[in-house]
């Protein structure tokens, strides 16, 4: 796997013209995620929340899902920490993967109109929501004379799902809603057969249909081969289909483990965090504040010399 990616990378940097910094990720020894820079982004984020968030007054869409985001992908890096320090690999691509999804739609949501795309995010999510809920309504209470003795969703979980959704029109009244709202901020007519089109909620006009094409925006200053190893390779793992990569034969014996470069991963996952650190600090026009000015030197000092 790792001479496979290393082979990637070398192809795209002829075709993308990938500069040096990116190259050389690949020649580094294995280096773990520092103390320093996890400790430095939740200490930062919480300045950052202290700032924003005021008592007794209800937080605003927007700033509730740049902290939210933020707030996920800080913790994933800290549970990468946490693998890498225990000798625990299998699971960390999958979880670079969904920290790279969250680092480019925080870029694109800061990047313009970012009330506009902040809202049709939580709109999307509240709509997603409903509408699997209203999936496991109908399968596992409503129906749960199919389950006999052996019931999929337990009976205190049906007593809690039952008690957020009494009734199945609960579920169409919050769909409802919610869908009403993300139209009312789309430029485009969507395609009657698509019926889920408020799953790409970053789709404001019509010129953007995947996380590809947010990578491939001048102004998000994302390198496509990132996209590549990252987001294509990481897919890989999560749908189950590495798994032929975990045998790794060692002379005459074959030895089940993960064949990954931590290195890559902890690079990548390193100048993210970093990003999104600045984006935010940028946003909210803190950056002239002492206190968040050193948790950023933390941070960065942490990782220059990790």
């Amino acid at each position: 796997m790792k001479c496979l990616i290393y082979q990637l990378i070398i192809r795209v940097k002829h075709l993308l013209f990938v500069d040096a910094f990116l190259y050389t990720y690949f020649k580094e020894e294995n280096k773990l995620i520092k103390t320093g820079l996890v400790n430095g982004a939740r200490e930062h984020l919480q300045l950052v929340i202290d700032h924003t968030v005021k008592e007794n007054v209800d937080l605003p869409i927007k700033d509730f899902v740049i902290l939210s985001l933020y707030n996920s992908i800080t913790n994933k890096v800290f549970d990468i920490k946490l693998l890498l320090d225990n000798n625990q690999h299998d699971s960390i691509d999958i979880i670079v993967r969904t920290i790279f999804e969250q680092y480019v739609y925080l870029k694109y949501i800061l990047l313009s109109h970012t009330e506009t795309k902040a809202k049709q995010f939580y709109y999307s999510y509240k709509i997603q929501s409903a509408a699997k809920g209203k999936s496991i309504f109908i399968n596992f209470v409503k129906n749960k004379e199919l389950y006999g003795d052996l019931p999929a969703l337990s009976k205190k979980g049906q007593e809690q799902l039952g008690k957020m959704f009494p009734d199945e029109q609960d579920f169409d009244e919050d769909i409802n809603k919610y869908l009403e709202m993300f139209k009312s901020n789309i430029r485009y007519e969507p395609h009657k057969k698509n019926k889920k089109f408020y799953e790409k909620w970053y789709k404001i006009d019509n010129n953007l249909n995947n996380l590809r094409d947010l990578v491939n925006l001048e102004k998000m200053d994302i390198y496509e081969a990132i996209y590549e190893v990252i987001y294509s390779f990481g897919s890989m793992s999560v749908h189950g289909i590495d798994v032929p990569g975990n045998i790794i034969p060692n002379d005459e014996v074959t030895i089940l483990g993960k064949n990954i470069n931590e290195s890559s991963n902890n690079t990548f996952v390193g100048v993210m965090l970093m990003d999104v650190s600045r984006k935010v600090t940028n946003h909210y026009k803190l950056n002239k504040n002492d206190a968040i000015r050193s948790k950023l030197k933390k941070m960065e000092l942490s990782y220059k010399y990790r």
